[in-house]
């Protein structure tokens, strides 16, 4: 079974709008897939259609983050969620809410080095109602302040001033982010590489995540290595914990060298996964 359960599209910070990621999803010949889109769902319903179209199956995910005392970065992923329901529309457009502060802070910070671009330049390049660095990175090339698309993030948005405007959505708490979403679906660690914890405080850390309701790990990831996918992966099964594989695709300027379905250098493609039943319904 071909499967990839975390990918991103234009709704968030993805390259690809919803309808032309599910069709790279086809010629990849997966049969099953999750769109997860940080913080949001609204490219869900365009992809879904595309999905019938393509007679695919397609899961409706998300992927929130949390703030972690011990723990560097934590992501939780919500799969087969009820979208739609008004409750959880208004979690997330909270969040959504944040991300447009953070751009128009992304503005005044490109203004301040004398960079005159505005938010309606950035605008036209959004296929959908959320701007992200993306859209920045077309803006800056068109105005001729940067050679490539890729050079956006080497020279501006991967550095200072603008590498310290933090979303402040990211500040819930693990416990308060997986309560949320098994609220509305299921809930997985999305690449616990990222939690940069030694064998001995990552047990530890997801005990407590389970005891706060997360059901499973993203135990094989684009950016984990062999060593730590196994490691991940025995780690789940003591703990009988649903196994899922991801690769993150973003796109090539935003992620280069990361595919849908396969990861990166085919590193995903024997992923073992389990229990997914329990998630995508």
């Amino acid at each position: 079974m071909k499967i990839d359960l975390h990918m991103h599209t234009t709704a968030s910070d993805g390259e690809y709008s919803p309808t032309e990621v599910v069709k790279m999803v086809k010629e990849k010949g997966l049969e099953i897939f999750a769109i997860t889109d940080h913080d949001t769902t609204s490219g869900v319903d365009e992809a879904l259609e595309e999905a019938n179209r393509q007679g695919l199956r397609l899961i409706p995910g998300i992927e929130f983050s949390a703030k972690d005392n011990e723990a560097k970065k934590v992501h939780i992923l919500g799969y087969n969620l009820d979208y739609r329901n008004p409750d959880f529309i208004a979690i997330y457009k909270s969040y959504t809410d944040d991300r447009n502060r953070r751009n128009n802070e992304f503005i005044q910070k490109f203004n301040e080095l004398g960079i005159n671009i505005t938010l309606e330049d950035v605008k036209k390049y959004a296929k959908n109602v959320n701007i992200r660095k993306p859209e920045f990175a077309k803006a800056l090339l068109e105005k001729g302040y940067i050679a490539d698309e890729e050079e956006a993030y080497t020279k501006y948005l991967n550095q200072e001033p603008f590498k310290s405007i933090k979303r402040e959505k990211g500040e819930m708490s693990p416990k308060e982010v997986i309560e949320t979403i098994k609220r509305f679906g299921g809930t997985v660690l999305a690449h616990p590489y990222t939690l940069e914890l030694e064998e001995e405080n990552l047990i530890r850390k997801i005990e407590e995540f389970i005891s706060y309701g997360l059901e499973g790990m993203e135990c094989f990831h684009s950016r984990q290595t062999k060593e730590q996918m196994e490691e991940y992966e025995k780690i789940a099964n003591s703990y009988n914990l649903i196994i899922t594989v991801g690769s993150d695709f973003h796109g090539p300027n935003v992620h280069p060298n990361i595919e849908i379905g396969t990861g990166k250098n085919n590193n995903i493609v024997d992923a073992r996964v389990k229990n997914i039943e329990k998630i995508i319904g």
